[in-house]
């Protein structure tokens, strides 16, 4: 293996990559920090070696809908392929981010949870929360219909699936259509 140079060590301080082998390091809490690191990582790793796909390496226990969802339009525009791999948990928006990749595996002893989410009033004018309401539904079926096509299952499974907390170990998972692969 050839020896880590003073750039590689700082890139990966600095913003969770590693250049040698395109990998991103997306963990904790899906918020507007881990949005600010995808940007940094997936710019840089996409702008070299398009023959070489980027590695991900996710660890989250989900969070904010918005930056989850920037998150996976960011994985799928890019050039390159990218592969994501969870390494422990990728529960909630996390699980999400997991679907955007063009290859998805679950260390054996890795679990995942998804479902739609939830919706909470934000205003107390009816008109708004409506406005809100039909937001959520078209949203969640957009998820919905992307999820299905990923899981090569009908449409109405699906939805029924993630109404509610779904926790799958890796090897459920990959059953299920949520994972590519096990990485034992």
């Amino acid at each position: 293996m050839s020896r880590l140079n003073k750039e590689d060590v700082s890139t990966w301080l600095d913003h969770s990559i590693f250049r040698p082998t395109k990998t991103l390091w997306l963990a904790g809490e899906v918020d507007e920090d881990m949005l600010d690191t995808a940007v940094k990582g997936l710019t840089i790793l996409d702008a070299t070696r398009l023959e070489v796909p980027i590695q991900i390496l996710l660890n989250s226990g989900g969070g904010c809908v918005t930056s989850g969802l920037a998150i996976m339009n960011l994985i799928r525009s890019c050039k390159s392929e990218v592969h994501i791999t969870v390494i422990g948990e990728a529960e909630s928006m996390a699980a999400w981010i997991l679907q955007a990749g063009d290859v998805r595996k679950a260390y054996a002893d890795a679990s995942l949870m998804i479902h739609i989410g939830e919706f909470g009033l934000s205003s107390n004018h009816p008109l708004n929360n409506k406005e809100r309401l039909r937001q959520f539904e078209e949203q969640e079926a957009r998820l919905v219909g992307m999820l299905s096509d990923r899981m090569d299952k009908p449409y109405l499974e699906v939805y029924d699936l993630i109404q509610f907390d779904r926790i799958f170990n890796a090897h459920e998972a990959r059953v299920a259509g949520l994972i590519d692969e096990v990485v034992e």
